[in-house]
């Protein structure tokens, strides 16, 4: 299997778009093979880099970011809709939370968060949150219109379209954003509060709805992840020119730049274990990576313990192998995927225990 994660981190999209990571596992019954006294993986332990050291690396590194012209704290622009197909007409309006999602047909990603906006519009409609979606295909019109019928029941709130390219020019661009999905929060003073991946509103809603969200710090915070993706790029062209280097960046950025990024370690991981073109497989660095990933995620990706499994196998540690299988598995018990490989790690320690008992004493 080809596993162009990074590339698409880099592009700019999150993890879950990026479908490559892992096949889709078939479904299948809860395994036997699971059992309820699985243990917790633990994080892999680094020393601990000197803050001196740390600053002079990333130093050589050093990259400009420009913050884009729409960002958090900005005064949201006007919403550019040639028509309404669903819905009536919505707006930005002072005292209301509004949710504005682009998106077009062709977008996954966008497709899959329908329901979920749904439900975020319907479980906060008495708290003064509202959603919006604007369609931003230029020369598609009927088909939008023929899939807005078919997802009526996935689209509980006002859907407009945008022919003219001004929601793209306006919102997204300006955003600097890499293309969709693009989700934005426009608070009730009438800026936005948060723009990036629908599979994050979740979360970052309540918080705004509560007013447990300061925009001055989510502003810098957004600005500094800014840092990850050129940081990353230039780890994953390093690990092929200079393994030195490479190593010595991966190290310092996860314990900076990178310290609270989930996805981006895991795509670390992964491309220093299996990625064409790297000179040298530092398999304990790429399962560090990982291990921080999965306690930042609070070891809720059965993928990503998987990859864990995975190098473990490659390192020659059978037992540990099996340890995070068992425990891949028991995350998505319904994966017949996860279930298989469990299966085949524990035939194969049994087939080596049956040869280690037939060799002459």
């Amino acid at each position: 299997m080809h596993w162009p994660l990074l590339r698409c981190l880099l592009a700019g999209f999150a993890l879950t778009s990026c479908d490559a990571v892992s096949e889709s596992p078939s479904r299948a019954s809860p395994s036997a093979l699971t059992a309820a006294s699985v243990s917790r993986p633990n994080r892999s332990v680094r020393p601990v880099l000197d803050r001196t050291h740390i600053e002079a690396v990333l130093s050589r590194y050093e990259t400009s970011v420009v913050e884009p012209r729409l960002h958090i704290g900005s005064k949201a622009p006007p919403l550019s809709v040639d028509g309404w197909l669903k819905g009536r007409e919505s707006g930005i309006y002072p005292g209301t939370i509004l949710i504005v999602e682009t998106w077009a047909t062709w977008c996954k990603p966008c497709v899959d968060a329908m329901p979920h906006l749904s439900a975020l519009a319907k479980r906060h409609e008495d708290d003064g949150l509202s959603v919006v979606a604007i369609n931003v295909e230029s020369d598609n019109l009927n088909e939008v219109r023929a899939f807005v019928r078919d997802h009526d029941s996935d689209m509980a709130y006002p859907v407009g379209y945008d022919a003219k390219g001004r929601m793209q020019a306006d919102w997204i661009e300006r955003a600097g954003m890499a293309g969709l999905p693009a989700s934005f929060i426009v608070g009730r003073d009438g800026k936005i509060a948060w723009a990036g991946h629908p599979e994050v509103l979740g979360s970052v809603v309540p918080r705004v709805l509560s007013g447990d969200w300061d925009l001055d710090e989510q502003r810098t915070l957004a600005l500094q992840q800014r840092l990850t993706v050129p940081y990353a790029q230039t780890a994953v062209a390093l690990l092929a020119e200079d393994s030195a280097k490479a190593y010595e960046l991966i190290e310092v950025l996860m314990q900076s730049v990178l310290a609270t990024e989930s996805e981006f370690l895991q795509g670390l991981a992964y491309h220093i274990f299996a990625a064409p073109g790297v000179l040298e497989r530092d398999l304990d660095v790429a399962y560090a990576a990982a291990s921080i990933a999965g306690d930042l995620e609070d070891w809720n990706r059965s993928e990503l313990v998987e990859l864990m499994s995975k190098i473990r196998e490659a390192q020659g540690r059978r037992a540990e192998a099996i340890a995070l299988q068992r425990y891949a598995a028991k995350i998505d018990p319904s994966s017949s995927r996860m279930d298989e490989r469990l299966k085949t790690l524990l035939a194969d320690s049994a087939s080596e225990v049956k040869r280690s008992d037939k060799v002459p004493r």
